[in-house]
């Protein structure tokens, strides 16, 4: 394996710094830090370091971390990756073209 390969892609560096906010993140932190986070995990999507899937799965996961009343707001678009971490069987109908699915999320991360 060579050494290029090796090195940690910037996107997905990004990712992880996010993610370790997230995590530290006092309580009234916390939707802030996840909001960077899901910017981070994009932008890693966006230069093609993760899949779609992958992607999904990360930002689905870390709603665990904030009060799921704090993210109301985003209610649509964590639906959409948690549908979008499944295999492609089992994903909602309207789910089902990850390209327009991961543009829509895309959308309501950016608008919210």
């Amino acid at each position: 394996m060579s050494e290029e390969a090796l090195k940690p892609n910037p996107e997905e560096e990004i990712a992880r710094t996010e993610w370790n906010a997230l995590t530290a993140a006092e309580e009234d932190e916390k939707v802030p830090a996840f909001m960077g986070y899901c910017m981070a995990v994009i932008a890693a999507r966006d230069a093609e370091a993760i899949s779609i899937q992958e992607a999904s799965y990360k930002i689905c996961g870390a709603t665990s971390l904030v009060p799921s009343e704090a993210l109301s707001s985003l209610e649509e678009a964590i639906d959409i990756a948690c549908d979008l971490e499944l295999p492609q069987g089992q994903r909602k109908p309207e789910n089902r073209d990850e390209q327009i699915s991961w543009q829509k999320l895309k959308d309501l991360f950016i608008g919210a």
